[in-house]
């Protein structure tokens, strides 16, 4: 399913800012530097997001394949985003959930008859306790999937024993640049960033790298990413390469 999520998920190629901008990047505050446009391009060809603002608030995202994205906040809280496909009936319905300190404590998605629920815990030491039940087809009942941890720079899944087979730690970890999440002055954003079931809580950088092991001894490089920055320090452009068939997925961002 086309998760709505995916917004959020920055292991996304990057972009440059067209030579005949009105203002380059160069020229703005990091503090002021929104996202406007991402061309992201890969073996299937292309596909181009456009994003506006209120403020430093999102409002929607619109794709060239005619899906658009909207964004409710309440307070400086994001509080839902409805994803509508190219003939305006609505895909995909996240609704976010928080605590009296504006942490978020439960996340409700639904696409086409099915549906996600994620609890999140807030640990004392910065981790956050994760478990993410689903339902069948047009159905209520929600059943638990998995269990895990969010760290900073990985997420474990703790994978229970199956038809023989034993339980084990499924860890996917990652590494990151020193430069700034093109997302990151977005109001709102880094109360979600940890979003869906392979995401850490490090929301002010970009992945480089991610790595997936198991406590079964498995290691698995899973894909590798190469940025260009502007003088901001903002990505510019990226390659995304995924280590198992080699493909890759380039991105231009404008700002």
């Amino acid at each position: 399913m086309k998760k709505i999520i995916c917004f959020l998920s920055l292991s996304m190629v990057l972009a440059s800012c067209s030579s005949d901008d009105a203002t380059s990047i160069e020229e703005i505050l990091p503090m002021t530097v929104h996202l406007t446009k991402t061309i992201e391009t890969d073996q299937d060809g292309s596909l181009t997001t456009v994003y506006t603002y209120d403020g430093n608030k999102i409002k929607e995202t619109i794709d060239s394949d005619g899906y658009k994205m909207v964004f409710t906040y309440t307070g400086d809280l994001i509080t839902r985003a409805v994803e509508y496909d190219d003939e305006g009936a609505i895909y995909g319905d996240d609704v976010y959930v928080y605590n009296a300190q504006g942490q978020l404590i439960q996340n409700f998605y639904s696409s086409e008859g099915y549906k996600d629920k994620y609890d999140y815990t807030h640990n004392a030491d910065g981790t956050i306790s994760v478990a993410k039940y689903t339902t069948a087809h047009n159905s209520d009942v929600y059943v638990l999937s998995y269990n895990g941890k969010i760290f900073s720079n990985k997420v474990e899944e703790y994978v229970a024993a199956i038809a023989g087979s034993p339980a084990f730690t499924a860890t996917h970890t990652f590494t990151y640049d020193d430069k700034n999440n093109p997302m990151v002055n977005i109001t709102g954003f880094d109360k979600l960033a940890f979003l869906g079931d392979r995401s850490a809580t490090n929301y002010t950088n970009n992945v480089i790298k991610e790595v997936y092991t198991t406590s079964t001894n498995l290691n698995q490089p899973m894909s590798t990413s190469v940025y260009s920055y502007t003088d901001a320090n903002f990505p510019a452009t990226s390659v995304e390469t995924y280590v198992d068939n080699g493909e890759t997925v380039s991105t231009q961002y404008f700002y």
